[in-house]
């Protein structure tokens, strides 16, 4: 009866233990998956709505940092006329200072 009391506890430990486990290989994998999408992100943004939408996204997952960034080069874009971020012929007045 004690063998198979030990067996029964040892083979739940051993299932918490390979769930947990890939548990944390998918919170990796996942983690991965962010970060590569937020670096073609990064590189991909040029026009001054997709950085206001970019900067959105980087605030709202808590990445202070890049969202300053993001703010002091729209400032430092400034056109004559007030609009931050001015890139190109982009009219748009709001997209950039989102």
């Amino acid at each position: 009866m004690k063998n198979l009391l030990f067996l029964l506890v040892f083979s739940m430990t051993s299932l918490s233990g390979c769930c947990s486990q890939r548990r944390m290989a998918e919170q990796d994998q996942r983690a991965e998956r962010i970060e590569s999408v937020k670096s073609a992100m990064l590189a991909m943004q040029r026009h001054s709505w997709e950085q206001g939408v970019a900067a959105q996204a980087l605030l709202e997952m808590g990445e202070t940092d890049l969202v300053i960034q993001f703010a002091k080069e729209a400032v430092l874009r400034q056109g004559s006329d007030g609009r931050l971020a001015n890139i190109g012929n982009d009219h748009a007045v709001t997209d950039p200072a989102s």
